[in-house]
């Protein structure tokens, strides 16, 4: 008999035993409530490679059991985890969370989910703006990068930005793409905001009018992307630009 083992061979036996823990677990704690084969739906419910939500969804079952079958239910905690690890979701403590309704709500908070009502509202503090956009931030301006039609909306608010209209004629796609990125600066004391489009070799910058302020043109992206932010005295991270 061979003891030797490959590292896919021995990362596939600790999940396995984690999984087993984790079942194993929620059989003890749950036990003459929740039946194995209700266990075993749960846990299929479960995104995690060691079960570690499957606690907190038969808690959540025995309060509602029409999570079992909501399609929603594997959807959410996915995103959730996947947010999680990349600590865009600051409060990863799955137990803090009495429903599927507000786990569903953080995620679509920190996922940039925005509501026409939101859109409709504008920045008006902080916490109106999805981390996950900013690029920049002091004490004066607040830098973001928009990755939707909503966020670009969102942020635009109070301009006359093509890109912040939240009519048909919305241009945010056709000003963003693989060469074209559109970043916001935002005032934090609510003042005139400005836009900046970069495209390859090419940068514009707004006003809160979509007045044209200045274009740039060169071949050095970078110099380019430094002199104008020195301009605005703002410092912005040009390795961001890498890339455009």
């Amino acid at each position: 008999m061979s003891l030797e083992y490959t590292i896919t061979e021995i990362k596939e036996l600790f999940d396995s035993q984690e999984i087993n823990e984790g079942i194993a677990q929620a059989r003890q704690q749950f036990a003459g409530k929740i039946n194995d084969e209700e266990l075993d739906r749960l846990s299929t419910l479960d995104p995690t490679s060691n079960k570690k939500y499957i606690v907190w969804l038969g808690s959540r079952f025995l309060e509602d059991k029409s999570i079992i079958n909501s399609p929603n239910t594997p959807n959410v905690l996915k995103q959730f985890e996947e947010l999680s690890q990349k600590n865009i979701i600051k409060n990863k403590d799955i137990n803090s969370y009495k429903t599927l309704g507000q786990v569903t709500a953080e995620v679509e908070k920190a996922a940039g989910v925005i509501t026409t009502s939101q859109q409709k509202k504008g920045v008006k503090t902080p916490g109106d703006i999805n981390p996950a956009d900013i690029v920049f931030q002091n004490d004066k301006v607040t830098v973001v990068e928009p990755k939707t039609k909503e966020a670009s909306i969102l942020y635009g608010r109070g301009t006359r930005w093509c890109t912040a209209a939240m009519s048909k004629d919305n241009m945010f796609d056709k000003y963003t793409s693989a060469t074209s990125r559109l970043f916001y600066i935002l005032p934090i004391d609510g003042g005139n905001k400005f836009a900046l489009r970069a495209q390859k070799y090419y940068i514009t910058l707004y006003d809160n009018n979509d007045k044209v302020i200045r274009n740039y043109l060169g071949i050095n992206l970078v110099l380019i992307l430094r002199l104008l932010l020195d301009w605005m005295n703002i410092r912005l991270w040009v390795s961001l630009m890498d890339g455009v």
